[in-house]
């Protein structure tokens, strides 16, 4: 996708709204020193995630809003001073609105990213050791945004400050040129660090080795020593006789509990034996009663021989009676007489029957008893144990047979310790990512193309040879390292080198950056700068000629005090001037 600055704003809470509105080609910035030109450059270089903020907020101003166009859709970013993170309002496919950080989950680079056109994420090396990191637009953005204070570095302007950083700017713009972030999905290591987790493995695997040998000694020491086959042999027999005395058991228990129910049964005919057994002792107490009743009548009957002097009363139930009443009542009672002495009779002998039934009953009752105990005996005394002793002895085979399996498992795992203990040991280093090999002879050799053109077409002051080294990723000019120029010939090298990378990147590369920033690319009227240092006029001029004429990107913004007299026909002008600058506060 294509995409260009519209608008950028800075704005605060006491102080009037300052933007400056810009367009695809060339915007050119120009005017007086202190009018806020260079803000222009660090509200881009914020916006693309800079965590530092060089923007004096003591001017008033806290929040800085930039506007895109991308293929014709609306883009913005929001971000406040100090703050980390921005608010996006998207109308582009692909990029949602909302808050997005400038580290950890939902980051803005990964809007930066799409916006040039990388979609999904991509870890680079950062190292020689495959060490990785998600890539990000700050790996890079220095390179196409060439800030004041660094555009006459001494070093690379294609490579950070950082020492350490270099080898991920490096990765990063060959993932530009490229598209192939050389990721394999493995996590690496640092050398040492490497070597202190193997020392770690291999130290641990000897530790786990010695463990299973003594744990295997110990096995053989206090297992049943025979081969697996006569285990499963007694095995087999332990488990036929366990079978066989838990059936006779069964068949004990079965026994002793239809014993208990007739034990139970013979309860209940005892208890009814003792209810019959009081109930006959009741009726003999009555015939007894009865008997002596009617002994006592004929007794009477024999002492009175005159039965003028009988009572005309029955002394029992009070009827009057006449001589042949009292004659037959006396005869009724011998008849009753008679007939309770043969009930009592009767009686007796079915008290003897009824006490003959209980007694048996109660020896049935007491040899169930004595039957149950030996059963219970026999059961807990002897059967149980015997049991518990085969089970016992069952347990120790079983564990013998399970000593044999754990002994098998500890060679085979002691072998495989062994054997990856040797691979370890013999495991060669991983493969060493050297960045600058992938910067090939086709890239030096059309790179080089590029910055000959260039240093010819802008017209560097004597120019004969140039060179660029890859190791240093920096210029030799007239064989000469940049470091050795001036301040204003190093700035124009550094533009020069940046440039050169945009067309590269224009005409080989997978991915472009569609904004250059440029900010004081000749070092024009700097205080600091003795003036013999400077580009001369033919080079500036020829500078701004070209980058008008060829511009390498899709939008540039050059931010400049002085201008060389050329034709400007075709270039959006902004010129600033005290009380007219790109803040509305003076300092």
């Amino acid at each position: 996708m294509v995409y260009y600055i519209k608008r950028i704003t800075m704005s605060g809470q006491s102080v009037e709204t300052s933007f400056i509105d810009l367009f695809p080609g060339v915007n050119i910035l120009y005017g007086s020193s202190n009018t806020g030109k260079s803000y222009v450059a660090e509200c881009i270089d914020y916006l693309m995630g800079n965590e530092d903020n060089r923007i004096d907020d003591n001017k008033g101003y806290d929040t800085i809003k930039i506007e895109f166009d991308v293929d014709g859709s609306y883009l913005s970013m929001t971000r406040k001073l100090n703050e980390s993170y921005m608010i996006v309002d998207s109308c582009v496919e692909g990029i949602d609105s909302g808050k997005y950080n400038i580290k950890g989950k939902n980051r803005i680079c990964h809007v930066w990213l799409k916006l040039i056109g990388i979609e999904g994420r991509h870890r680079i090396n950062k190292s020689a050791h495959c060490q990785r990191e998600e890539l990000n637009n700050r790996a890079f953005d220095h390179v196409f945004v060439l800030r004041e204070k660094k555009i006459d570095a001494e070093n690379s302007i294609l490579l950070p400050s950082e020492f350490s950083r270099i080898p991920v700017t490096k990765a990063s713009l060959l993932f530009l040129i490229t598209g192939d972030d050389f990721d394999d999905g493995k996590n690496y290591d640092k050398p040492e660090i490497r070597e202190a987790k193997k020392d770690a493995v291999i130290s641990f695997a000897d530790n786990q080795l010695k463990s299973i040998q003594e744990k295997r000694r110990e096995l053989l020491t206090n297992s049943i020593v025979d081969s697996p086959e006569r285990i499963e042999m007694r095995i087999e027999a332990l488990l036929t006789e366990i079978e066989y005395t838990e059936g006779e058991i069964g068949s004990l228990l079965l026994r002793n509990k239809s014993m208990g129910e007739r034990s139970l049964e013979l309860d209940k005919e005892l208890t009814e034996c003792y209810v019959l057994e009081n109930r006959y002792k009741s009726l003999q107490t009555q015939y007894r009663a009865d008997l002596k009743r009617l002994s006592f009548m004929i007794e009477g009957e024999q002492l009175l021989n005159d039965p003028s002097e009988w009572s005309k009363e029955c002394p029992f139930c009070g009827n009057r009676v006449d001589n042949q009443t009292a004659d037959s009542c006396v005869t009724a009672a011998v008849s009753e007489v008679e007939n309770l002495s043969a009930k009592m009779k009767d009686l007796k002998s079915v008290q003897k029957t009824l006490k003959n039934e209980i007694e048996n009953k109660l020896r049935e009752k007491k040899e169930l008893k004595h039957q149950m105990d030996s059963i219970e005996r026999e059961i807990s005394g002897e059967l149980r144990p015997k049991i518990q002793q085969l089970r016992s002895e069952l347990r120790e085979y079983s564990q013998a047979l399970s000593f044999v399996s754990i002994k098998n498992a500890y060679e085979t795992i002691s072998f495989q310790i062994r054997e990856n203990i040797d691979v370890y040991k013999s495991d060669v280093a991983h493969p060493l990512f050297k960045v600058d090999e992938y910067f090939g002879e086709k890239f030096v050799t059309e790179f080089q193309k590029i910055i000959n053109e260039l240093l010819i077409k802008c017209c560097f002051d004597d120019y004969r040879t140039s060179q660029f080294d890859v190791k240093s990723f920096d210029l030799i000019v007239n064989q000469t390292k940049k470091k050795s120029f001036g301040q204003g010939y190093r700035a124009f090298l550094n533009v020069i080198l940046s440039m050169a990378m945009q067309e590269y990147l224009a005409k080989y590369g997978k991915y472009k950056p569609c904004v250059f920033v440029l900010d004081s690319p000749v070092l024009s009227l700097k205080e600091d700068v003795d003036s013999s240092n400077l580009a001369s006029e033919s080079m500036k001029s020829s500078l701004f000629k070209y980058i008008i004429s060829n511009p390498c990107a899709e939008q540039i913004v050059i931010i400049e005090n002085e201008l060389p007299p050329i034709n400007y026909a075709g270039v959006h002008m902004v010129k600033y001037s005290k009380g007219n600058g790109f803040w509305k506060t003076m300092p």
